[in-house]
Parts: structure tokens; C-alpha cells; sequence
């Protein structure tokens, strides 16, 4: 199994991890914000006939076979779990086309669609999420890949690799996966755009694509580039990989059917500068299915919203079925409008239409519920100034339920309560994000079985924890975190069996964590930091989590001894790691934990990873980056000697432990070099690591900056400077009492008046000298001249300073 992580870990009051794992690729790009953890794990390929050794699974593992693909034949059915896939293989002639159809099992998921052109497929590596050069739009509804003879990679022909990857199970609860088939169209005819078509296209290369052809990158569901990543589509670029300029029916992304007529067309990440030309495209949008215009920062609504809305008119767009224009500015408007969608938006929508995708599009004002309450599957308007109640799925005059799977509204301005609809009335919802809202009142009992997600962090909910939570099958990831959360964690909460990640954290929470049910067997992430839980923060059900890797528990009432982790085996007679096997953070800071900390933690993969090394993240650059390894027992009441294992400097900045702010015994070892640890003495005073009293009131719960000896001559190394001044002092009482003594002398030797000092004494320099004390002196005649320094100096009095 090949893991690949991607963190984001904060360590203050509003800390998160996040865990987005193997969710379905349609909303799985789009929800990792920040702060986002993403688990993809690559399993074993599902028991297809090995008809071609195509592909390995590791570097030096052995070959999978792809079954081969033939034209107008269709492989399946297949049924795909959450990380499993199925490997084809096709030989494209020369001057043909290819057009790859998933089509999906509408009722019970999703799965994706990755290809490999000649160019890559004679490698080792497996089409999938990471490695591609064409891959489906990943929405709701069946996936298309199309390969022209005229593909900007050059000339197609040659062997292709094909993985299918099953995403999302919207089914039963004990539904082996998502089930789906493959058909492979080969088209040996040219098919090339209609002359209305075409025509239309180039009026919106002439308006929208700047001299210099538009500078924005490429967005992240542009179908173009090698492996690894999507390459940017530009404008420049538009006329050199379009057949005679501006025929999208070979542009990667675009498809026209047999009559030449555009069914999808991709104008992701163009760099288009403009107003949406709704009416230009009008000779386009009546064959289109498929309308994708996101990530284009220039493409805006104009003066009226309306410009924007009449794509999605059934008038206009009859044959619609997914709008996407995430991240473009397609409904900003001068317009004093309130709403961009009027009250009546439904009566005009195209019937077909299932997906809609308008996060970061600027639109404004109340969504209304029959946009929910009608065929459509897909909603996503996040980042909008979309406000009012929030819409529900329940139409008391529809003769069916609600076909909504996936509802995505952060970071919008929605008041007032969740429907309680979404509770019973949405049976195949799969994602419900309602972050970053003015939401109140108590959350929905949940009970859709298809249910991966619930997101509704950052709101201003109140009441307990649903109970019906802890019974959800499919349940993947909640985030109930930094609301106003009361009352206990329901038993069983952290059981289920597809459960990655569970985020509680800045709540109000009371009672014990749960310590009867197991926690689920995927459980990797969990926070319930700043809470008022109370109790053993480390029953014993949470120690057997088989796959936990990050626990933070900060900022509650816990009150426990440290769990011994590890058991003696006979054999090797040796102590032996038997629980917490994956933790990398763990955080218990500021809660009454006390007794010794178990010297046998040094086990646990935080402090020594042995053969498990370091996860690795993506950072803000996009770049790999090691995982963080934390220990954070500080601000509690842990007592006895100070653990040796804290002093660890094996790994450097990769793992960082902190165990300041306890009742350590002192001494604290000359070994153990930590600013700020302190330890209590037997009379209860604090002292820090050289045994000084730490100033304060002297009690346990009294912790502040120690105090360090002093340096230089007394034994110290971190005072270097008072050394020095001290040395200094030292020298220049020595040269003053020097100067003193000597001037004594002289007065003895040499008495004079003391008004003599500033005498004209050119006389003494001449002539004999008289005897003084008994000593004769002899003539020295004239004086010479001096020179230099010893030639008398003058005094501001005009008289001259002899020099000594």
C-alpha cells in the first residue's frame, strides 16, 4: 500500500487536521482547503484476467495485466470500492479518433477515468489521480475522455493505458462499490466543427483573448498535460492547438458528436478577458451538454447578471446538463439586483440539468429551494454573497424526493436554521458542507446511509451531537468544530467502519470521551481540543485504534496517569510497542494530567520511527515535505524524573516535544537542556534547571521564563557580555589605584606647592640643582629640545602640561 498524505496541523485554540480520504473526485479537489489532510491509498487491483503485463504496482514489484479494450465493445460491469481500480489497454490507429465512455450506475456512485497516450504508457506507471494525461470532468453523471488525431501532444496513434478508479458508494451500506462500464469508440472519419460553430468560437477568441493571448493558468480540471498534473491552456495557445484555429472538436476537454456539433466545451483556465458572450456562443450552447468557463479571473457577468443566467436557460442552453464556472466572475454585476437568481429560476432551467458548480462567481442574494427540489444532483456555490435562509430539499409538491448528492455552501452568509429535510428527505445525499455561515440552532439528525460527509464548522450552532450520527455506514468525515456545541459525545461516534476523520474541537463538549465501542478501524484523525471533557482522555478502545495517527486533546479537563503502550514479550525479552502503533501528534497539553511519564514512550513512533519513517505532506509550494512529528504533554501535573526521551535531538526540528509546565522531581539532569522545564523540590518550591528558586508564588500552577545562572568567571555560558564588563571594571580599578599610589609616591618625593602647578618653570631646566633629601644630582646643563609627544603641551590657561 502506498500512502500519500497531506497535512495541515495548527497547534492554537482554532486548530484543525483535516482528512479528506479517498472521497469521491468530484467534490474531493474542491473541499481540501488550507488546512487539508488527503489519504489516498492505492489497493490491490481487483481480479481482472491478466491480458497484458502493462503496468507495475510498486518499483520493483511485479506486473498487473490490462485487459484490452476493442472498438465499439463494452467491457463490464465492474464493481470498484473506494480505492480499487481496473487497468485497459487500447492501440489507437493512425488518423482515428478515440472517445473512452464510463458510464456509471447511476444509483449506486461514481468512478473516475484516467488515460495514458503513447507517449507515457510505455512506463510503469499506473493511470490514476497523480499520473494522467487525459481524464474525465469528475461530476455527477457518466465520464468522457476523447483523443484526436489532431491532439496537441502531437501525432496519438500508438498502445493507450486506461484506469478506471471507483470513488463513492451512494448505495446500500453493504454495497460492494461503485458499479460501472467502459466502451471504447474508435472514429476512423474526420469530424471536424460546423461552420455556425466555428464561426461563433472565433467572435469569442477575437473579444476575449488579449493581444498577448491572456496570462491566467490553466485551472486544476483542464483535461490537458503529461503526468502529474494539468498543464495551463492559454489563449496564446488557442489557434496552435485547434485544427485550423478554432475547431474545438479536437481541443483536449471538447467533444462534437458525429454532425460536428459541440456537446462538451472546455474553456477552463483560457485566460478569457471579457463579458461572458452568451449571445456569441448562442450557435454553440444549443448542442452543448457540457459548459465549463471556471478559473477565468476576467470573465465577468457585465452589467446585468442576467447575461450569465441566460446560459443556463432552457431557451438558450436546451440540452444543459453541467454549468461549471467555479472561480470566474461570471455573475458580478453593476446591476443594484439583489438576487442573481430570481424567484423564478426554475421554471426556465434547462430540464437535464443535474450539475452546477458557481463557487467564487460573486453571485448574491437567496438561493431558492427548488434548485434543490428538482433533478438537479450537484450544487456548489461556496465563497458566495449568498445569504438568507438556507434552501432545503423537500418540495411538498414533488411527486419524488430529492435527487441531491452533494451540497457545498462555505463560506457564504446563510442565517437561520439547517433544514430539517436534510435530515430524512435527500436519500442519496453523499457530501453536506456548510462551513463558515451564520447558521444556528441544533444540527439535523442525519440518517441518509449514503452520507460520506458533513461539514459545518465555523457556525453558531448550539445543542447536542445527533446520536443518529454514530449509526451512518458510510460516514467518512465530520466537522462540527468551533460552534457552540453542548452536552456528551454520543457512544460509538468514532466506530464506524469508513470513518478517516472526526474534528470536535472549540465547542463546549462535557462528559468522557467514548470507552465502550471501538473506534473505527480507519479512524487517522481526531480533535476535541478545547473542550470540557473530562476523565481518562485514553480509554483503552482508543488505544487499540489500529490506524489513528494524529489525537489532539488540549484544553480540557482530562485527569488521567499516562497509559503504559507497550507489553513484555518473553521471547525477545524486550518491551514491545502494542498500541498507538501509527501516532505521530499527540497532544494532551493543558488538561491535570499526572503521575511519571512511562520511560517506555520512547517506543512510540512520535520519538522513534524506526522502519516507519515520516509521512509526507504538500506544502503551501506544492512540494513535498516530511510530517511534523508532535509530543505535547505541557501544563499539566506529571510528576517524577524528567524523561529522558524529552531530550531528543536525533531528528532535529522533524519531531518537537514539549513537557514544560509539569511537576517534575529535582533535580532536572545535567542531560536534559529545555528552556523553560522546571521541577519541584520536597519543600514545593519551583526551581529551574540550575537549581535556582523560579521567582513566583512557589505553587504548582505557578510557571514562568526560568531564570538562568550567571556566566563567564562563574560558571555559566550563556552571559558572555557580563564577563566582559566585569573583566572591564576590574581593569580599570586596578589602573586607578595604580595612578593613585603613583601620585602618593611622587608628592613624597617631589613636595611643592600646590599653586605651582601652573608656573612658568622654564627655570629648573637650566642651571645647577640643589642636593634634595640627601641625594646629589649633578648638573645636566641646557635643556634639548623636545620632540613630539614630549614637548610640553598647552593648558587652556596658556601653560604648559608637562607629560609623564
Amino acid at each position: 500500500v502506498i500512502v500519500t498524505l497531506a497535512r495541515h496541523v495548527s497547534r492554537g485554540p482554532n486548530s484543525q487536521i483535516v482528512v479528506l480520504s479517498e472521497m469521491r473526485r468530484a467534490y474531493d479537489s474542491r473541499v481540501a482547503t488550507g488546512a487539508l489532510v488527503c489519504v489516498i491509498a492505492l489497493a490491490l487491483v481487483s481480479g481482472s484476467a491478466a491480458l497484458s503485463d502493462c503496468v507495475k504496482k510498486t518499483e520493483d514489484g511485479p506486473y498487473l495485466g490490462c485487459e484490452d479494450l476493442a472498438d465499439g465493445l463494452t467491457k463490464g460491469p465492474y464493481v470498484t470500492s473506494k480505492s480499487d481500480y481496473e487497468l485497459f489497454t487500447f492501440e489507437l490507429p493512425a488518423n482515428t479518433d478515440a472517445t473512452l465512455t464510463l458510464e456509471v450506475n447511476a444509483g449506486d456512485g461514481d468512478a473516475d477515468l484516467y488515460v495514458y497516450g503513447p507517449k507515457y504508457a510505455s512506463g510503469d506507471a499506473i493511470p490514476g489521480p497523480s499520473n494522467y494525461e487525459w481524464r474525465s470532468h469528475h461530476a455527477v453523471g457518466d465520464d468522457v475522455v476523447h483523443m484526436s488525431r489532431y491532439d496537441e501532444g502531437g501525432n496519438p496513434a500508438g498502445r493507450y493505458k486506461v484506469g478506471v478508479w471507483g470513488w463513492s458508494i451512494r448505495s446500500a451500506p453493504n454495497s460492494g462499490g461503485t458499479t460501472w462500464k467502459l466502451t471504447l469508440d474508435l472514429q476512423s472519419s474526420e469530424v471536424n466543427n460546423t461552420a455556425p460553430q466555428k464561426a461563433a468560437m472565433k467572435l469569442v477568441y477575437d473579444k476575449c483573448c488579449t493581444a498577448s493571448g491572456g496570462a491566467s493558468p490553466g485551472s486544476g480540471s483542464a483535461a490537458t498535460g503529461g503526468p502529474g498534473g494539468d498543464a495551463s491552456v492559454r489563449c496564446s495557445a488557442w489557434k496552435e492547438k485547434g485544427k485550423d484555429g478554432t475547431d474545438f472538436c479536437h481541443m483536449r476537454g471538447s467533444l462534437c458528436n458525429s454532425a460536428g456539433e459541440l456537446t462538451h466545451l472546455h474553456l477552463a483556465g483560457f485566460g478569457l478577458s471579457c463579458e461572458f458572450p452568451v449571445a456569441d456562443l448562442a450557435p454553440v450552447l444549443r448542442t452543448v451538454h457540457r459548459l465549463d468557463i471556471s478559473s477565468n479571473p476576467d470573465l465577468e457577468g457585465g452589467t446585468n447578471a442576467a447575461n450569465t443566467f441566460m446560459a443556463l436557460s432552457a431557451t438558450v442552453a436546451p440540452n444543459m446538463t453541467h454549468f461549471h464556472a467555479s472561480n470566474s466572475p461570471v455573475f458580478r454585476s453593476s446591476s443594484a439586483t439583489s438576487d442573481t437568481f430570481p424567484a423564478a429560476v426554475c421554471s426556465v432551467l434547462p430540464p437535464n440539468l443535474i450539475s452546477v458548480r458557481i463557487s467564487k462567481t460573486e453571485a448574491k442574494g437567496t438561493i431558492p429551494g427548488c434548485m434543490i427540489q428538482t433533478h438537479l444532483r450537484e450544487l456548489e456555490m461556496s465563497s458566495n454573497a449568498l445569504s438568507g435562509q438556507m434552501p432545503g430539499p423537500y418540495n411538498a409538491g414533488a411527486s419524488n424526493p430529492s435527487d441531491i448528492e452533494v451540497l457545498l455552501a462555505d463560506y457564504c452568509e446563510f442565517t437561520g436554521t439547517i433544514p430539517s429535510e436534510w435530515a430524512d428527505h435527500a436519500p442519496r445525499l453523499n457530501a453536506f458542507s456548510a462551513r463558515n455561515n451564520k447558521l444556528t440552532g441544533s444540527i439535523p439528525a442525519f440518517m441518509e446511509e449514503t452520507l460520506e460527509m458533513i461539514r459545518l464548522s465555523g457556525n453558531l450552532l448550539t445543542g447536542g451531537i445527533p446520536n443518529s450520527l454514530a449509526s451512518l455506514p458510510s460516514l467518512r468525515q465530520f466537522s462540527l468544530q468551533d460552534n457552540q456545541l453542548t452536552g456528551s459525545i454520543p457512544e460509538g461516534l468514532f466506530s464506524g467502519s469508513n470513518l478517516l476523520g472526526a474534528f470536535l474541537h472549540d465547542n463546549a463538549l462535557t462528559g468522557t470521551m467514548p470507552d465502550r465501542s471501538a473506534y473505527g478501524p480507519k479512524l487517522r484523525v481526531l480533535n476535541v481540543q478545547n473542550n470540557a471533557l473530562e476523565g481518562d482522555p485514553l480509554p483503552n478502545v482508543l488505544l487499540d485504534a489500529p490506524a489513528i495517527y494524529s489525537y489532539i486533546a488540549g484544553g480540557n479537563l482530562f485527569s488521567a496517569r499516562l497509559p503504559a503502550v507497550t507489553e513484555y514479550d518473553e521471547t525477545t525479552q524486550a518491551h514491545k510497542l502494542t498500541k498507538l502503533k501509527e501516532l505521530r501528534i499527540l497532544d494532551l497539553s493543558g488538561n491535570k494530567m499526572y503521575g511519571p511519564a512511562p520511560a517506555e514512550y520512547e517506543q512510540l513512533v512520535i520519538i522513534t520511527p524506526g522502519e516507519k519513517g515520516f509521512l509526507y505532506t504538500l506544502d503551501a509550494y506544492n512540494r513535498w515535505q516530511p510530517l511534523v512529528h508532535v509530543l505535547d504533554l505541557s501544563s499539566n501535573e506529571l510528576s517524577g524524573q524528567v524523561p529522558a526521551w524529552a531530550m531528543q535531538n536525533q531528528w532535529g526540528a522533524l519531531i518537537e516535544i514539549n513537557i514544560t509546565g509539569n511537576n517534575w522531581a529535582c533535580p532536572i539532569p545535567e542531560s536534559i537542556d529545555i528552556d523553560g522545564l522546571t521541577c519541584v523540590d520536597g519543600d514545593g518550591s519551583r526551581r529551574d534547571r540550575f537549581g535556582d528558586v523560579v521567582l513566583g508564588n512557589g505553587t504548582t500552577n505557578y510557571r514562568e521564563e526560568p531564570r538562568k545562572k550567571s556566566s563567564g568567571f562563574f560558571g555559566g555560558a550563556d552571559s558572555m557580555g557580563w564577563s566582559v564588563v566585569v573583566l572591564i571594571l576590574i581593569i580599570v580599578v586596578v589602573v586607578w589605584t595604580m595612578a593613585v599610589i603613583r601620585n602618593y609616591v611622587k608628592r613624597k618625593l617631589y613636595p611643592r606647592d600646590e599653586d605651582d602647578e601652573f608656573r612658568v618653570m622654564e627655570d629648573n631646566f637650566s642651571g645647577p640643582m640643589a642636593n634634595m633629601d640627601g641625594l646629589e644630582l649633578t648638573d645636566v646643563g641646557p635643556p634639548r629640545p623636545q620632540e613630539g609627544a614630549n614637548r610640553p603641551r598647552m593648558t587652556s590657561r596658556g601653560m604648559p602640561l608637562f607629560n609623564d
